[in-house]
């Protein structure tokens, strides 16, 4: 693949005031069982947007980034549905674009996910590369948010085009995971971990993505909303709820704000969604958004269940407060001991080295005075050992929700 630019090395875009509406396509899929249908809804959903040939130019080396958090099976709902991929892979190729298909999961290496996600038989079947964003490369960022350097993965620079392809899930973090986030896959393994570790407030880890996603930018967004993740154990642990929706913009932060809007997230809520907005990285009031296709009325979902936030008040105190009242104030991991088999996965993916094992016990514990609710352990655990434990403020604005709902 070749670099894109001077270096293969691209900048942020700058802050600016938004000129213009933003435009997100939401049109309706069922279900995944005929790929035809899928793809047929796919290009439907494109076409609202100016057609494949808006994106994708004749010759052009196209990475198609899905999200492959782990190697689950689709039916899980954790990683976008190999079928919405399949329906890309055409798409470009219709446009004349060289299709690769690529990720970089936190934890296990490309070459573990890309089979159980469906990755392989894809790239079979309609002609697609397989590539792991393994190779990293160090980028200025003069126009950062929060970070004046990156590393990022070439074989993501190296790509005339990105196209994202996220999936609807809620985030026990962040408390949803969509466009902006998937871009974070183009930051390699284990160095993910790191910005974790450096980013331990959850408004300049947004900062950080927001970053990552203007550093490598992606000229179209496909959002996978036919099975989506509710609850608070997503984005790998959650339910899967049936949305029946997929969602398009080149605007990835205007993508976010209408998915969350369709399944009763507030859009503001989503630290990505409400900083990239005003900071001129995108369209987050959905006042700005136009929505082409469905309405948001009429395709709106019933019962989800959203992500309390893991984080709060503890997060806008001084640093000394932070640390001091945080444990009692703030959601904190636990490890179920009996779910746990102790593979030992999240002790490998948690940043702070916070987990650990005590002589003579057969469990896991966390130690809440390095533990920087990341939650690298919930999305690492294919046991779903791991649970969420409610801080007093969560606690008290629950009781203080349910109260007022009965008045």
């Amino acid at each position: 693949m070749r670099a894109r630019g001077s270096g293969g090395i691209f900048c942020p875009m700058s802050s600016s005031r938004h000129d213009k509406q933003a435009e997100v396509a939401v049109v309706k899929c069922g279900d995944y069982s005929d790929v035809e249908d899928v793809y047929r809804s796919l290009k439907s959903l494109v076409s609202r947007l100016g057609g494949i040939q808006r994106f994708v130019k004749r010759g052009e080396r196209v990475l198609i980034k899905p999200n492959l958090l782990a190697g689950d099976h689709p039916d899980k709902a954790v990683t976008t549905h190999p079928s919405v991929v399949a329906g890309m892979v055409r798409l470009v190729k219709e446009a004349g674009g060289v299709p690769y298909i690529g990720d970089s999961p936190c934890i296990v290496k490309f070459e573990s996910v890309r089979g159980p996600t469906g990755m392989v038989e894809v790239a079979e079947k309609y002609g697609a590369t397989l590539v792991g964003l393994t190779s990293p490369v160090d980028i200025a960022v003069p126009n950062g948010v929060i970070m004046k350097r990156l590393i990022v993965a070439r074989e993501a620079l190296d790509a005339d085009v990105v196209i994202c392809l996220s999936k609807l899930k809620t985030h026990g973090y962040t408390a949803f995971t969509g466009a902006v986030k998937n871009m974070f896959g183009v930051v390699p393994g284990l160095l993910k971990s790191d910005y974790h570790l450096r980013m331990p407030r959850v408004d300049d880890f947004a900062k950080m993505l927001l970053d990552v996603y203007a550093a490598v930018p992606a000229r179209l967004h496909v959002m996978d909303a036919v099975w989506t993740m509710e609850g608070q154990k997503g984005p790998r642990a959650g339910r899967p709820k049936h949305v029946g929706l997929l969602i398009a913009g080149s605007d990835g932060i205007a993508v976010d704000a209408v998915a969350c809007a369709i399944v009763g997230i507030e859009p503001d809520s989503v630290p990505t969604t409400r900083i990239g907005h005003a900071e001129g990285k995108g369209v987050g009031k959905l006042q700005e958004i136009e929505v082409l296709g469905e309405s948001l009325e009429g395709v709106r979902a019933t019962d989800f269940e959203i992500a309390r936030k893991a984080v709060g008040f503890a997060d806008r105190l001084p640093p000394f407060l932070f640390q001091l009242l945080r444990n009692r104030l703030s959601n904190k991991p636990r490890i179920e001991p009996k779910t746990c088999r102790l593979c030992m996965t999240c002790f490998k993916a948690c940043p702070p080295q916070a987990i650990y094992c005590r002589e003579g016990k057969k469990r896991l514990f966390i130690d809440y005075s390095k533990c920087i609710r990341c939650y690298c352990c919930l999305e690492s655990c294919p046991h779903d050992a791991v649970e969420i434990k409610e801080g007093l403020f969560t606690k008290l604005r629950r009781r203080r929700g349910s109260s007022e709902g009965t008045k």
